[in-house]
């Protein structure tokens, strides 16, 4: 079964109920937010997220939190899908990259579909992405390249 998320909230609330419940999860978005972590549930486990290590979209302060948190990051260059998906689930897919411009109240126009699919195989996305785990020097690299973007 598909059900259509025509905005933010929408996008949100399903978030919500697909990553409350027990089971591996993955966020394959292309940015991560500073506020990324606020719009995840706050007791969210076994969730891993790969983004785009890019300045002016993943905010690295956003990744820290998330790490904070015991989520695992990996960052994979040129990443532009987003994806939510949680085994055994499903899975949503649309244009919200987990940050607050997507997710929040006074976000950007937004649209997705969540599908039940059970079965859905996400080894199938991440194998075809070259993406590794963050490292101290790739998050120091992304703080220098934020900082000059801010500018």
């Amino acid at each position: 079964m598909m059900h259509y998320l025509f905005n933010s909230g929408e996008i949100r609330n399903q978030l919500a109920k697909l990553f409350s419940e027990n089971g591996k999860k993955w966020a394959v978005v292309g940015f991560v937010g500073y506020n990324a972590l606020d719009h995840l549930p706050s007791h969210v486990s076994e969730l891993s997220v790969v983004c785009w290590p890019k300045a002016g979209g993943t905010n690295p302060d956003g990744v820290r939190r998330l790490i904070d948190h015991g989520i695992s990051v990996y960052f994979c260059d040129r990443l532009h899908q987003k994806i939510y998906w949680r085994q055994g689930a499903g899975l949503i897919v649309g244009s919200a990259n987990l940050s607050e411009n997507a997710l929040g109240d006074a976000g950007l126009h937004e649209f997705g579909v969540y599908c039940d699919d059970k079965g859905f195989n996400i080894d199938q996305i991440l194998k075809a992405l070259n993406y590794a785990a963050v490292t101290p020097e790739a998050l120091a690299k992304l703080d220098i390249e934020h900082a000059v973007q801010a500018r």
